[in-house]
């Protein structure tokens, strides 16, 4: 079985170069970035949660649900957690637009 492994650095914007626009998106960016990280990470995450209980199932010599655990509480919180953060990222692509904007430059349309 192949693994994933992903590594990246948080680089404290306050030690960024470049004015202040440029420093604002990036760094609004990079939030953005650790965000999208997140959301990569919430499948085998949440698999990994179903399993566990799946497998509590089976210690208390009950039959195990997967479909069920879909709409259990944890379940559901799971999927309500990937909603709140998939409205983040959305957010978060529009600070980043935002927070750059400098009025003495030509607005970048792209």
């Amino acid at each position: 079985m192949t693994h994933h492994s992903e590594q990246f650095t948080i680089v404290d914007p306050r030690t960024m170069d470049g004015d202040p626009y440029d420093v604002a998106s990036r760094g609004t960016a990079q939030l953005h970035g650790i965000v999208e990280a997140l959301l990569r990470a919430i499948p085998t995450a949440r698999a990994m949660a179903r399993n566990a209980e799946l497998t509590r199932q089976l210690d208390r010599d009950e039959e195990p649900d997967p479909v069920g655990w879909e709409q259990s509480v944890e379940g559901r919180r799971w999927k309500q957690v990937e909603a709140d953060l998939e409205k983040v990222r959305k957010d978060l692509t529009v600070l980043t637009r935002a927070s750059g904007y400098n009025p003495k430059a030509p607005l970048n349309t792209k």
